[in-house]
């Protein structure tokens, strides 16, 4: 029980996961699983997205969503990841200054999540604490879709696919 069991849900994503598919009534699926590591004394990331649009002209509804779930609770100190909202909006991401967007930055607890649409522009802040801060991450994609992000992963996602994002 105990450790081996909750590695085991994270691994097959049966348990730890099913939950989020569920409450999208399983037109989701789980596709990368992984752990951010934030130790005291990282600066702050480069402003990014974790993945661009399929469109370069039009709006699409999200391809993937990313659940950020910390491992402990999460202090300004530690360098919280902060979000650009809006900025997945085609129209918005190519806007290139962020000076005029507002930005969050959530604090989020154990037991808690932040699930944003991959193309949100976010980054994580400077760790200035004495702790680090692990989160692990969750990336979902429409079941059946066939999207896998070929920038970020050379391996393919938890579930066979047969297309790569290719902008239309």
């Amino acid at each position: 029980g105990g450790d081996r069991e909750i590695a085991q849900k994270i691994k097959t994503g049966k348990g730890f996961v099913d939950p989020v598919a569920e409450e999208a009534n399983d037109g989701i699926e789980l596709c990368y699983i992984g752990c951010m590591l934030t130790q005291p004394g990282c600066k702050n990331q480069e402003i990014h997205t974790d993945g661009p649009h399929l469109s370069d002209t039009m709006h699409l509804p999200p391809h993937a969503v990313n659940v950020f779930i910390p491992l402990v609770d999460v202090t300004k100190s530690m360098g919280p990841t902060e979000f650009y909202p809006r900025t997945q909006l085609v129209w918005n991401y190519w806007a290139g200054e962020l000076r005029n967007f507002p930005k969050e930055a959530p604090l989020c607890g154990v037991g808690g999540c932040v699930l944003f649409d991959y193309r949100v522009k976010h980054r994580g802040m400077a760790n200035v604490s004495e702790s680090s801060r692990p989160v692990v991450y969750l990336t979902y994609r429409k079941r059946g879709g066939g999207w896998q992000d070929i920038d970020n992963f050379d391996y393919p996602p938890l579930y066979r696919t047969t297309n790569t994002h290719k902008r239309k």
